[in-house]
């Protein structure tokens, strides 16, 4: 079970100090993080699923969608149900209407479709960066059992390296 799940998770995250060159990391369940890189957070896949839910998750997930505030940035890493997931992201894209969503350029579509505001998204290809107020963000192609890349959206698994308050964190997808 989670140790520290909705509001008690929340504040945690929120008063957490980081100093430079460090970074605090709560794992969400599944494939979903939060890294908190001095005052920049940034929610990696979010999921959530009731026990029982379609898909059964794997573990009690300790954020419901809306409970997925204060983020400066939200990264999905490929349109697959569990990292970039119809009725988890547009709610944590209403929590933290100001983060910014980069994702991949072929979940787009997916993503508008589920109802989050395509004007919020940064599309990546896998060849390229986002560049944030306080954060950099490096689109890696990542393989899900092939290397996948059509001319039209760029690779379709990502991973990220994010830099931030002095670190530098690699995030496979």
């Amino acid at each position: 079970p989670a140790i520290k799940r909705g509001t008690e998770l929340q504040n945690e995250i929120a008063e957490t100090q980081v100093a430079p060159g460090q970074a605090g990391i709560w794992w969400l369940g599944q494939a979903s993080f939060c890294f908190k890189l001095g005052e920049t957070v940034i929610y990696f896949d979010p999921f959530f699923r009731e026990a029982g839910g379609t898909p059964d998750p794997l573990q009690e997930m300790p954020l419901r969608p809306h409970e997925h505030t204060s983020a400066s940035l939200i990264l999905v890493s490929h349109d697959h149900l569990d990292h970039l997931d119809p009725l988890t992201l547009p709610g944590a894209a209403q929590a933290s209407p100001q983060a910014p969503i980069c994702l991949p350029a072929c979940g787009v579509k997916h993503a508008t479709d589920s109802g989050v505001d395509a004007g919020r998204m940064h599309p990546l290809r896998g060849d390229d960066a986002f560049v944030g107020d306080d954060v950099l963000v490096t689109a890696i192609p990542a393989a899900h059992q092939t290397l996948t890349h059509t001319d039209e959206f760029g690779y379709h698994f990502l991973g990220y390296v994010i830099q931030a308050n002095g670190v530098a964190l690699y995030h496979s997808g």
